[in-house]
């Protein structure tokens, strides 16, 4: 992800798709993604910006915090392209299907 390039899509499509009491200050997603362990991606499709997601890595189990598709693209589709590709790409880092056991 060339950050810089789409910085200021992915924050505006964060800023409008997630509630403020839901939502960490953006600067905290960036600078924590200049890190190994989270993952911000821009989601494009025919050099179109669609989308956006941020990933946590906590011992190989890896965790969506925020996945959003531009409003006027919702209702296409994208949302299940994004996650079947990222469960196949995470699924070669890690153990994305990873059960919790409750009981212990």
């Amino acid at each position: 992800l060339n950050l810089k390039k789409y910085k200021n899509e992915i924050e505006k499509l964060y800023l409008k798709s997630f509630p403020e009491d839901e939502r960490f200050p953006f600067w905290i997603l960036e600078e924590c993604s200049k890190k190994n362990d989270p993952d911000l991606y821009a989601i494009i499709d025919n050099n179109r910006f669609v989308g956006m997601c941020y990933i946590i890595n906590c011992d190989k189990a890896y965790y969506i915090m925020y996945l959003a598709v531009e409003p006027d693209l919702r209702n296409k589709n994208y949302g299940s392209k994004i996650l079947r590709d990222l469960k196949e790409k995470y699924k070669l880092l890690g153990n994305i299907n990873k059960k919790i056991n409750y009981n212990n």
